[in-house]
């Protein structure tokens, strides 16, 4: 129950500009660790409408 709380607070607190750039370097940073290259150009258009 606090934790819904809580989360409901920060929500209303944190602006959509701010999720957003946390979003973008919690994406950047798991597209930086994988392997895989196709992520990473999938990555950049979610990154470009993210950014609009």
């Amino acid at each position: 129950m606090i934790a819904k709380v809580l989360s409901s607070i920060a929500t209303a607190l944190l602006t959509e500009k701010v999720i957003i750039a946390v979003l973008i370097k919690i994406g950047d940073y798991l597209v930086d660790r994988s392997s895989n290259k196709l992520d990473n150009t999938v990555w950049n258009e979610v990154k470009k409408q993210l950014n609009k």
